[in-house]
């Protein structure tokens, strides 16, 4: 074996056990966050900013994460209140302000939200509940508890 080959074989081991190295890494980061424990989200309204009081007291609210610098999720919640307008499931859906530093101005979103807008200036949505998705639609009981998650463009 030539010298010019033997070195060859040196760097070829060394970026195969470098590649190994950075899978086993990926691997062991991707396991750790995957079973993480994660906070279960739960509405309590005093842990939020209220905008605009629910009209009513719903034994379920749809709050929809929104974010006022993002059309689409504004868009979201738009589309979803024309399609529940005289419905019974209406006086369920509110908004959930994210991701907004500013106590926001909540005129325009006031009457697409008769179960109430409130404002997340603690981050709960984000860094607690760890959600990432704007439009999604959180679906609460009475009591607060979690029952479902709907992705953007969801239609009950």
């Amino acid at each position: 074996m030539s010298q010019p080959e033997g070195r060859l074989n040196a760097l070829n081991r060394i970026a195969g056990l470098v590649a190994t190295l950075v899978l086993v890494a990926v691997a062991v980061l991707w396991t750790r966050e995957r079973f993480r424990d994660r906070a279960t989200a739960v509405f309590d309204p005093a842990r939020f900013a209220v905008l605009t009081p629910p009209a009513t007291s719903p034994d379920e609210r749809w709050l929809v994460a929104v974010n006022p610098g993002c059309s689409h999720c504004r868009e979201h919640l738009v589309a979803l209140e024309a399609r529940l307008v005289g419905s019974p499931e209406h006086a369920r859906l509110g908004a959930l302000i994210v991701d907004t530093p500013q106590r926001p101005d909540t005129l325009t979103l006031a009457p697409l939200a008769p179960a109430g807008v409130w404002w997340d200036s603690a981050g709960i949505w984000r860094q607690t509940w760890e959600h990432r998705v704007y439009g999604e639609v959180l679906q609460f009981a009475a009591d607060g508890s979690l029952r479902a998650t709907q992705p953007p463009g969801w239609s009950p």
